[in-house]
């Protein structure tokens, strides 16, 4: 839970209080003294952190500007343009920064796997019980994903990066007056593959509801160019394998995220997306032809 609250020891300053379990605001409070050292300003300060049994509460600085959601949703286009330029920039200096030799491998399908039961209890009829099993009924999941772990497994991101590690367009706020950008809400951040990141910030821009047919246009155009931004980065760094993971980024956000969406329409939508992504990767993979396919700009846009 968080509060806006107010002190006047030093003026008007405005602080978050968060509350909530120990153990994930412990990992906050942490990540963002890592945060500290990665990119100094980037995250909010820490004020006061304290903990008493299973809970916690943490003061926070509260970050000026709109969150990139926002921006989308009410201001003009060239000021959205301006943002996600910062936004992307601010990326590309953190991977550099931080980057290390050590390779990682994501395993985005085991991530899918182990919220499989959230996935079907938010919405029971994508993942009927009885077609969990059945590769020929239209909402099984398992299947594919078992066939795929061994691919999953073996597909390694060249390097590692600090990453954000919950990289929704609500978690990155722009400030239209300094031209910052900044991050909050990062007890998932970690060393790991950039493109999870990637991924996340890319479905939860298809994932925006209550939208008029322009601000979907203008949704699609960012996801097209953030798309080509990461892989003119990933080509620059010369990693091979980007898109092969990026497939598997966005099938493991795609069903993921259905958790939080109460549209069904567009919760079917995504997690169509998730399981032609696994049934594409089924086909290929067996006959060796998983490196080919570059199914991103099909599945977001298409």
């Amino acid at each position: 839970m968080k509060t806006l609250v107010q002190t006047r020891s030093a003026g008007r300053l405005e602080l978050i209080l968060k509350e909530g379990p120990a153990k994930k605001l412990s990992k906050e409070r942490d990540n963002l003294t890592l945060w500290h050292d990665v990119m100094p300003g980037l995250t909010p300060k820490i004020h006061s952190f304290s903990a008493e049994g299973a809970k916690a509460s943490l003061l926070l600085e509260h970050l000026p500007g709109e969150t990139f959601e926002a921006m989308l949703r009410e201001r003009p286009w060239h000021e959205v343009l301006h943002a996600l330029t910062a936004i992307q920039e601010k990326l590309v200096q953190i991977w550099t920064r931080s980057q290390s030799g050590e390779r990682v491998a994501p395993r985005f399908l085991r991530q899918l796997s182990s919220r499989f039961t959230d996935v079907a209890a938010a919405h029971p009829e994508l993942c009927p019980r009885d077609a969990r099993n059945d590769p020929e009924a239209g909402a099984s999941f398992p299947h594919p994903i078992e066939q795929l772990l061994p691919y999953d497994e073996r597909v390694e991101a060249p390097f590692s990066v600090f990453i954000h590690g919950d990289f929704n367009i609500d978690n990155v706020l722009y400030d239209l007056h300094s031209g910052e950008v900044r991050f909050i809400d990062v007890h998932r951040s970690m060393m790991m593959d950039y493109v999870q990141d990637v991924s996340v910030f890319l479905v939860s821009l298809f994932r925006m509801q209550s939208l008029t047919a322009p601000a979907r246009r203008r949704v699609h155009a960012t996801m097209s160019s953030f798309f080509s931004f990461a892989s003119a980065h990933a080509q620059r760094a010369h990693d091979t394998s980007f898109h092969r993971r990026l497939a598997l980024g966005l099938a493991r956000s795609f069903a993921t995220s259905t958790r939080f969406v109460l549209d069904r329409e567009l919760a079917r939508s995504m997690f169509s997306r998730s399981r032609y992504i696994l049934a594409r990767l089924a086909e290929a993979y067996p006959a060796g032809r998983a490196s080919d396919l570059e199914l991103t700009r099909e599945v977001l846009l298409g």
